[in-house]
């Protein structure tokens, strides 16, 4: 069976970012989609979850990179 995907939009900064740390630390066994626009920031919130558990980044203004998401 595969891992749960937990989807998170907005998570380069404030809420969203402190949402992917938590559910990176805390809900082992899923794997995190993380979707922003502003690319540097989400390599920085990947960067620390990636120590914690799978990531998926995305830029949903990117419509090429959102069917790639939608696929994994």
């Amino acid at each position: 069976m595969p891992k749960p995907v937990v989807l998170i939009t907005g998570a380069s900064q404030g809420i969203g970012e402190a949402m992917a740390k938590t559910f990176a630390k805390e809900l082992k066994g899923v794997r995190l989609a993380l979707v922003a626009r502003n690319a540097s920031n989400l390599q920085q919130v990947e960067r620390a979850c990636v120590k914690l558990g799978a990531t998926f980044v995305c830029d949903e203004s990117d419509s090429e990179a959102v069917a790639e998401m939608a696929g994994r």
